[in-house]
């Protein structure tokens, strides 16, 4: 079954009854990117999105992090968030995100890595499409 394309009232574009239904789903329930997710605040996040049966990708840093944090809807994803790509593409399968920029390692220059790694966050943000955020530093 065809549907007309919103706006159109001439029923000349017409476009398949699923790809309307997927639409309205995913405006009803948006994907959430959450960074930082295995941490204190992250983790409080997840359960609060959780408690309202939303899509969670879990963005974490290591193997035994994502096996820690895999539950219910939460699909986690091992990455660099210095590797501003990578980060984009992640960024690219949700609708709205949750951006903690990660706390440098205290043997070497914090302030640097964290500049680092927020620089490449707000950077991996062009082209991402993500329509709504929540950015929170340590």
């Amino acid at each position: 079954m065809l549907l007309p394309v919103p706006g159109d009232i001439s029923g000349r574009n017409l476009e398949p009854v699923g790809a309307v239904i997927q639409a309205s789903i995913c405006e009803i329930h948006p994907m959430y990117v959450i960074l930082g997710a295995s941490g204190h605040i992250g983790s409080v996040v997840i359960d609060a999105l959780q408690a309202s049966s939303e899509k969670v990708i879990a963005v974490v840093h290591s193997a035994q992090k994502a096996a820690a944090i895999k539950h219910g809807g939460v699909e986690p994803v091992i990455a660099d968030v210095a590797d501003t790509g990578q980060l984009r593409s992640i960024l690219q399968k949700g609708r709205r995100a949750f951006l903690l920029n990660p706390p440098g390692d205290i043997k070497g220059d914090t302030n640097a890595e964290e500049m680092k790694t927020a620089r490449s966050i707000a950077a991996a943000l062009d082209g991402s499409g993500l329509e709504k955020l929540v950015v929170a530093s340590t």
